[in-house]
């Protein structure tokens, strides 16, 4: 450490007062006396006199600096790492997922291929390929159907058929993936909400006797038997 009499001397030589020197430094001409004569400053001041003695120091040319100062490591930021590798799996992720909805949608026409079908499934199937009518187009059916009155019911279909006469159907729920099939007959007519989308198979479309869809009520007028296959039932919510 310097001694008192050296900070007088060097300041002695700049030919610097104390004033002049406090001047300089902006401190007090009493905390450089203090400071000079190796005195003890007041308690208020204790705290800054190192300060205080490196600034005078280094003014008069006295400072020196001693030992080394040791600067720690920054340490790596690994922020970009981990966003890098979060990144990385939620692309993953978020490429997985569309990759199996994508597979769901290029294969859901063919899921209700492979439910398993029970005796009755094979016998109404096998009732509506032994029939040997001639298949109706969609646009054909629609042609021959005769509107007889409007109803209130809405988001409604019904068949019904004429006394003593079968239509075996089957009904594909196209949205669901599913299929009902069964016989209509004149006391079990075919009753459908229409909140999904609809397919049918109709055995005889000779038979039937009315065709209620919404506000409409509809009769057929053919001249023999035909098939109906894979009609989408909102065809005849659009026909008018």
């Amino acid at each position: 450490m310097h001694k008192s009499f050296s900070i007088k001397k060097a300041r002695l030589e700049k030919a610097l007062s104390i004033e002049e020197l406090a001047h300089k430094l902006k401190i007090s001409p009493f905390i450089i006396k203090k400071i000079e004569n190796n005195e003890e400053l007041p308690k208020k001041y204790k705290p800054y006199e190192k300060i205080f003695r490196n600034s005078i120091l280094k003014l008069l040319g006295l400072y020196e600096i001693s030992g080394t100062v040791k600067i720690n490591e920054i340490p790596n930021d690994n922020t970009r790492l981990v966003l890098s590798i979060f990144s990385f799996f939620l692309i993953c992720t978020i490429l997985f997922s569309l990759s199996v909805d994508m597979y769901k949608k290029f294969n859901s026409k063919s899921i209700s291929k492979f439910f398993e079908k029970d005796q009755i499934y094979i016998d109404i199937e096998n009732k509506l390929s032994n029939f040997r009518y001639d298949e109706i187009d969609h646009e054909h059916f629609l042609n021959k159907l005769i509107l007889l009155e409007n109803n209130n019911f809405h988001n409604f279909f019904e068949i019904s058929v004429l006394d003593n006469s079968t239509i075996f159907y089957m009904v594909s729920n196209n949205n669901q993936k599913t299929q009902k099939f069964g016989a209509i007959t004149h006391n079990n007519p075919l009753y459908l909400y229409l909140n999904d989308d609809f397919s049918i198979d109709l055995s005889n479309i000779k038979f039937i006797d009315k065709i209620a869809v919404n506000n409409s009520i509809y009769q057929i007028v053919v001249d023999k038997s035909y098939a109906l296959k894979e009609f989408d039932i909102n065809k005849l919510i659009d026909h008018k």
